[in-house]
């Protein structure tokens, strides 16, 4: 694998590898305190990462993460197009960079943003996109319109016009509805725009969505009928964005120690032999009710008005004589 030999003597080799020695701390602080300097190489590393993903080993890198975090941090608009460019890689390799967690994507790319609606539109609506890329991005436009960036006016437009080109369905054939719709209808409850509400409640309500989603009939309702309208105004409130936290703190699992990951691991086992010592337990507890329930369906002879070669009347198939009778 390419250990990107060009770059590693620029940034601190623990903002690129993951040795797991833990989050990197000093380092981490010391890109904070000097952000110019950062920037640019952040920058121009994930511009060397768009061409050479192929070679990266993907288990160890930890820099395009990295640079997500501190760019956004630094609010460097020059990082909007790089981030829409590394977020268009091959889905499997870009899972891989950000290890399966895009939690953040929305306000990392509204930290950033340019003033390029084309841009951010163009990759919404990119089929050829992971849906839960594409969802984020689309709610990246929340964020824009509490930071005043965007008017809703302007969101409201291009909701309708998501709508009216049908570009909120995901390309599953079994389920339509994926996060472009979820995170659409989000949007709508979170603005409350009176005008799309009833319209997206009534096609979220008639859409089947991807299991992973969670978006069951009991959190259809709860989506529309159960968060309460917001009550301060979000052209009022400016994201603080700290990466530094967000990446210690929520994602502690990304920075584990050898011992860590090795107890993680031993953990892991003992839920698991749990969980199967539990579903034993629970298979011999419904065995018991059954029998349970079974012998108090026998009936005393003195009150039997079964025929013995009739079939027994606890269900087992037998014929009373052979089963309960006895």
């Amino acid at each position: 694998m390419n250990s990107l030999p060009v770059l590693e003597y620029q940034l601190p080799r623990n903002l690129i590898y993951n040795d797991n020695n833990g989050f990197p701390e000093r380092t981490f602080q010391e890109a904070i305190e000097d952000p110019e300097l950062s920037a640019d190489l952040f920058l121009e590393h994930l511009e060397y990462v768009c061409v050479n993903y192929e070679t990266l080993d993907v288990e160890r890198y930890y820099g395009a993460i990295h640079a997500f975090y501190l760019l956004a941090q630094f609010r460097d608009q020059r990082a909007f197009p790089v981030f829409l460019k590394v977020l268009s890689l091959p889905d499997d390799f870009s899972d891989c960079l950000f290890h399966g967690s895009y939690n953040d994507i929305e306000c990392i790319l509204a930290m950033v943003y340019n003033g390029d609606f084309e841009a951010l539109s163009n990759f919404i609506e990119n089929d050829q996109i992971d849906d839960i890329k594409r969802g984020s991005a689309l709610a990246s436009l929340s964020i824009l319109y509490q930071e005043g960036t965007l008017e809703l006016s302007f969101i409201i437009d291009y909701l309708r016009s998501l709508l009216d080109r049908d570009l909120v369905y995901s390309s599953n054939t079994t389920y339509k509805g994926g996060w472009i719709l979820y995170d659409l209808a989000i949007i709508v409850v979170e603005l409350d725009i009176a005008e799309l509400r009833s319209e997206v409640q009534e096609l979220v309500f008639r859409t089947s969505f991807h299991p992973t989603i969670f978006c069951t009939e009991e959190e259809k309702k709860k989506l529309f009928y159960e968060i309460p309208k917001k009550d301060f105004d979000f052209k009022k409130t400016k994201i603080i964005f700290d990466a530094r936290g967000i990446l210690k703190n929520d994602f502690p699992f990304l920075y584990f120690t050898d011992e860590e990951y090795a107890l993680s691991e031993a953990k892991v086992k003992e839920l698991f032999d749990h969980f199967l010592k539990t579903m034993e337990e629970e298979k011999d507890r419904e065995f018991q009710e059954f029998l349970s329930t079974r012998n108090t369906l026998a009936v005393p002879k003195s009150k039997l008005k079964t025929n013995r070669n009739d079939p027994c009347i606890c269900g087992s198939g037998k014929k009373y004589k052979k089963c309960c009778s006895t």
